[in-house]
């Protein structure tokens, strides 16, 4: 028993006791009633002074072996805990902001388990928290492969719509130049718009290639920190380029009706190039020849 007494005097509560409470606040749980019974009868025994001084002058209810080998085991165990406190503190920190790939429910099953299962470890079964560290470390390998491939695939994905993007934020410029001709107004509206230009900045490519370091410490690439949740963003550019390109159609058509009796017949005339652009749907030399000028020219036509 003096080996146990031992161990159990040499612990230091106040530094359990604040790691279990940091623990707990990040992890945004309660330390259980008995894990504060436990330490307080750790300090009840350690008020004797010692060891020799206990075995003495303790009241039986207390110099009870089964008891006091209890102790010394959890006090074993909450050693280890205050020693892989900051990867406890990194383990809830992935658990809280990780988003692993909603497809691979195997992977999203290991995150649940640890989820479930941290708390009861750390507090109540601190024996286990190997266990737990291993556990994580599956989980972590697993998701830095699966990330590293989902973001190199998805900026493969990302580049090779990138010319159907730069189109469409032309569409949408020349669109937004054209509603300031009220007459145009109707046909060029493009404030339902709004949400793809708010999230447009996900369209572009990332230039970063992240290492496993990297996701390692950020969980994500640090230059565009994309998560999986983002590989959504792919359809909703297919939905948005329809809808867009239907508007930017019925746009065009409305300018050249309302230009097709005022231009002047000329070969020259850009007014006139852009109309037989819009008949013949050029998208390449309507970019090309919308410019400034050109839209101050229909302006000046449509308003006269």
């Amino acid at each position: 028993m003096k080996d146990l007494l031992e161990k159990i005097f040499s612990t230091d509560t106040d530094e359990i006791w604040e790691t279990l409470e940091i623990l707990a606040r990040k992890s945004k749980a309660k330390i259980p009633k008995k894990v504060g019974e436990v330490v307080k009868s750790i300090d009840e025994i350690k008020s004797f002074g010692n060891p020799e001084n206990f075995i003495r002058n303790a009241p039986p209810s207390l110099v009870n072996a089964s008891n006091i080998s209890d102790i010394a085991n959890l006090v074993s165990s909450w050693a280890k805990i205050v020693d892989f406190q900051k990867n406890l503190e990194y383990i809830v920190r992935f658990l809280d902001s990780v988003v692993l790939d909603p497809a691979d429910v195997q992977l999203n099953l290991l995150k649940q388990t640890i989820s479930e299962t941290f708390t009861v470890i750390v507090f109540s079964q601190p024996h286990r928290v190997e266990e737990i560290l291993t556990r994580f470390e599956n989980l972590m390998q697993k998701y830095i492969a699966q990330y590293l491939k989902f973001h190199r695939e998805h900026n493969e994905k990302l580049i090779a719509i990138s010319p159907s993007f730069e189109i469409l934020v032309d569409k949408i410029r020349i669109m937004e130049n054209l509603y300031s001709i009220p007459i145009l107004q109707p046909y060029c509206d493009i404030s339902e718009f709004q949400d793809f230009m708010d999230v447009s900045r996900l369209l572009i490519p990332c230039e970063h290639n992240p290492t496993e370091d990297e996701i390692r410490h950020n969980f994500v690439c640090p230059e565009c920190r994309k998560t999986f949740l983002d590989a959504e963003i792919l359809n909703y550019f297919e939905t948005a380029e329809r809808k867009i390109s239907k508007k930017f159609d019925d746009c065009m058509k409305a300018l050249a009706y309302n230009l097709s009796d005022k231009i002047i017949d000329s070969e020259t005339d850009p007014v006139k190039s852009l109309v037989q652009a819009i008949i013949v749907s050029d998208l390449d030399k309507i970019r090309n020849i919308f410019s400034d000028k050109l839209l101050e020219r229909i302006r000046t036509i449509l308003e006269d």
